[in-house]
């Protein structure tokens, strides 16, 4: 008998490392090079372990990609929460989670690999879609429209090493767009 038959199962933190492990190495180079095996050697467990967590590669990165729009969504509640006036809140916390993202390269290699599957964009569209409808009025001004598509393309360019030249300013003037109203 071997050691690792004596060694205590552990299934919940088995999944947690190969969600780790994969983020990980998808943050690093991309989700393409994150091969079951690769996954598999840094979590320090076997192919068969991967199998019994996961029915494949593509049913890990699902969870993956569900484990970043909870965190993503987790955060953006918690700044609208915070925000001391409702109507923009979203748009508000939007735009600061994207600047956010754009200065972490580990983010924004997860959400480039994100935007090539339509499973994920498809929930991302639904969490988008919700949030907007739940909140209605307080997010529907054309400027907060603007707001939040120029931070996900603020996003996008970082994906692709494309930044404004002055990468502040335009912060600023996005900033200014979807400030609150001031009350006369």
């Amino acid at each position: 008998m071997t050691i690792n038959h004596l060694r205590k199962k552990q299934p919940a933190l088995v999944r947690a490392s190969l969600i780790e492990c994969t983020r990980a190495l998808a943050a690093r180079n991309g989700l393409s090079t994150a091969s079951v095996q690769a996954i598999c050697d840094m979590a320090g467990v076997t192919k068969g372990a991967f199998f019994h967590h996961f029915p494949g590669k593509d049913a890990l990165l699902n969870c993956v990609f569900e484990q970043m729009v909870n965190e993503f969504s987790a955060e953006i509640t918690r700044r609208i929460d915070m925000d001391p006036c409702d109507i923009g809140a979203f748009t508000r916390a939007y735009l600061e989670m994207g600047a956010a993202t754009i200065d972490n390269p580990d983010m924004v290699t997860l959400w480039k690999s994100a935007m090539a599957d339509e499973h994920i964009c498809e929930k991302w569209r639904e969490w988008y879609q919700g949030i907007l409808n739940e909140r209605g009025c307080l997010e529907d001004r054309s400027e907060f429209a603007v707001v939040r598509m120029a931070a996900d393309g603020l996003c996008l360019g970082a994906s692709m090493q494309i930044y404004p030249g002055d990468l502040n300013g335009a912060l600023h003037v996005l900033r200014t767009l979807s400030a609150a109203p001031v009350d006369k």
